[in-house]
């Protein structure tokens, strides 16, 4: 069996709810005779007037009072109403005329902040203080190869891009300008068959090697006068 209480608070607000509500408001009827009067909970009455923006501008003077003292006290606006059974939007509206601000956080030593949402990695935990093995280091100089930029790399590698950097320079990979980051047969059998005419596409098949590095060690070799 279903609990009503539940069945309460899952029932949308309709426009002759919304009417209803706004008649009962302008009577100045109490939140808890409300509630009776529609089949509903307070604190869905509460809800419900606070976006339909009804103020009480009626409120008895001890009500004031009250909310006044509250307010003092450091109690959140939201605390407030629960305890003079006045929507949050009339409490604001009745410190606000009389030249205070709602509190909303009451301990500022207490707010909760919330933390930076942490780096895209791809799906991969983000591997902190860790030495490196060899499968990252075979793996980051294929990356490398790949022509990935360092942001990238990392996401795939869950490093961060700056360890990505230094493991680059202590390894020697990845720097422009320089053939020697291949074995020198490999560079020389690149040379000879750029010699021969084979496009970068056929050496890149035939070396198991990307065209971008193909591309990059051809661009090395010329300009160093090999071709």
């Amino acid at each position: 069996m279903s609990d009503p209480d539940q069945d309460q608070k899952r029932r949308l607000w309709s426009a002759i709810n919304d009417e209803r509500l706004r008649g009962l408001w302008a009577r100045d009827m109490p939140v808890d005779e409300i509630a009776a009067r529609l089949g509903r909970p307070p604190g869905s009455v509460r809800t419900r007037a606070s976006r339909l923006r009804l103020i009480r501008d009626n409120a008895p003077p001890g009500v004031r009072q009250q909310i006044l003292d509250l307010h003092r006290q450091g109690a959140l606006s939201s605390r407030i109403a629960l305890k003079v059974s006045l929507d949050p939007v009339s409490v604001g509206a009745i410190l606000r005329r009389a030249g205070l601000s709602p509190n909303v956080v009451s301990d500022p030593t207490k707010r909760h902040i919330r933390p930076a949402a942490p780096p895209k990695t791809f799906g991969v935990v983000i591997r902190t203080g860790r030495r490196w093995i060899a499968d990252e280091d075979a793996l980051l100089r294929q990356l490398v190869d790949a022509g990935l930029p360092d942001a990238v790399i990392a996401g795939r590698l869950g490093r961060e891009p700056d360890s990505v950097a230094r493991r680059k320079s202590d390894l020697k990979i990845g720097r422009r300008g320089r053939a020697d980051a291949l074995p020198d047969e490999t560079v020389a059998r690149i040379a000879d068959m750029r010699r021969r005419g084979l496009t970068a596409g056929v050496i890149a098949r035939l070396t198991k090697l990307p065209v971008t590095r193909i591309a990059s060690v051809t661009t090395t070799l010329r300009r160093q006068g090999v071709l």
